[in-house]
């Protein structure tokens, strides 16, 4: 597991969020955290933590309805948001639903706790970094 808690580069990150096609940035919400009992497997200390996450997700050229519509199903496909609002006026899509980190310290982190985003279409990303044990005793 080393390794897996390296810094990402910050131009990679940026990227992620904004690039030629578009650029995403977080909302303030007044977020309301949710933990879950801290639990010890496999050597870790881990907590899952759930929140309400939104995002806006600003076009950089101008699409139709039918692409608006079609984008919109896109991410209701994703299940993880239940806010899904296409923004006319401001080109952009405003995202809102519950996210979920799960929390980790352990003999890597030198008992730093650490966070991983958890989606369930990323969770072969999350079992490879956790372990599949405790993906499956945390219940995901």
């Amino acid at each position: 597991m080393e390794g897996a808690f390296c810094d990402m580069d910050r131009t990679s990150l940026n990227d992620s969020f904004e690039n030629e096609n578009f650029k995403i940035r977080l909302v303030h919400v007044n977020p309301t955290f949710t933990y879950s009992e801290l639990k010890k497997i496999d050597d870790k200390s881990l907590c899952v933590i759930t929140y309400t996450n939104a995002i806006r997700m600003t076009l950089v050229e101008k699409i139709t309805p039918e692409k608006a519509e079609t984008l919109l199903n896109s991410f209701k496909q994703s299940e993880q948001y239940k806010t899904l609002i296409f923004e006319k006026e401001r080109n952009s899509f405003f995202l809102e639903g519950k996210a979920t980190m799960i929390a980790v310290a352990e003999e890597s982190t030198k008992n730093e706790w650490k966070f991983v985003n958890y989606t369930s279409s990323k969770e072969k990303m999350a079992e490879s970094i956790l372990g599949k044990n405790v993906m499956k005793t945390l219940g995901f």
